[in-house]
């Protein structure tokens, strides 16, 4: 049963929305045709990046830019203390106005009393606006008789945001690893990612290049010539990719 300690200040609340932003294009290659470069085993010889997106904002969560511990006290119990990492994703239960400013409630755990209890963080600068909240007897958030302190007052909790590629665009996201070599080949790895996931590479192709006779090799619209290499390094120039 929820304690009666927090009955009045009621705040407003609005649940958290994603945001969609406008098209956007993304276009990456990590060489430049015609300029000699040497790559190590296991660094990519070359990537391509050429697509559509939007940035999506998800606003019911946060991350922590640096670890911290903070505390949420209410009368007559014992306090919420939560201990958070780099990196850390929390939720966002909603967003409200204080003082005039836009902020987020970020949650941190529930009382012994069972009181949901958060902090107050700044939507304009990510960074908590030193005020704890609690929810009421009539199930309303509010500030009203909550203490806070956080040990790293520094710290920010931005939304997270993804991108989500436009797949009515032309859509192009690769990479070629160099891997080694044996005896007079070259052995290199290629990675495509599809627009459902640009993390996690969804099709790779092994490819092996006698470099005995000819020290050059071509892979689609990829032309590349082999100056030297070892079983550490490769040296090279890509020549065309188109």
């Amino acid at each position: 049963m929820i304690a009666p300690l927090l009955l009045t200040g009621c705040m407003s609340v609005r649940p958290p929305v994603a945001q969609l932003g406008g098209i956007q294009t993304k276009e990456e290659k990590n060489y430049t045709v015609g300029m000699e470069k040497t790559v190590n085993v296991g660094d990519p010889v070359a990537i391509r990046r050429n697509f559509f997106y939007k940035e999506v904002e998800r606003s019911d969560r946060v991350k922590a830019s640096n670890d911290f511990e903070a505390q949420v006290k209410f009368p007559a119990t014992a306090p919420v203390v939560y201990r958070g990492q780099q990196g850390e994703e929390l939720e966002v239960v909603g967003t409200t106005t204080v003082d005039k400013k836009p902020c987020r409630i970020v949650s941190l755990g529930v009382a012994r009393t069972g009181v949901p209890a958060g902090m107050l963080v700044s939507a304009e600068t990510d960074q908590p606006v030193g005020k704890g909240v609690g929810v009421n007897a009539v199930g309303a958030w509010t500030t009203f008789t909550v203490s806070f302190s956080i040990d790293r007052p520094d710290t920010r909790f931005p939304i997270l945001k993804r991108l989500e590629v436009v797949k009515d665009k032309p859509y192009e996201n690769w990479e070629i690893i160099f891997t080694g070599r044996v005896g007079e080949n070259i052995t290199l790895v290629y990675r495509e990612f599809t627009p459902d996931d640009l993390a996690k590479p969804a099709f790779y192709q092994n490819l092996t290049y006698n470099l005995e006779k000819e020290k050059t090799f071509q892979f689609r619209k990829l032309r590349v010539e082999v100056l030297r290499v070892s079983n550490e390094a490769m040296t090279f120039k890509v020549l065309s990719d188109s």
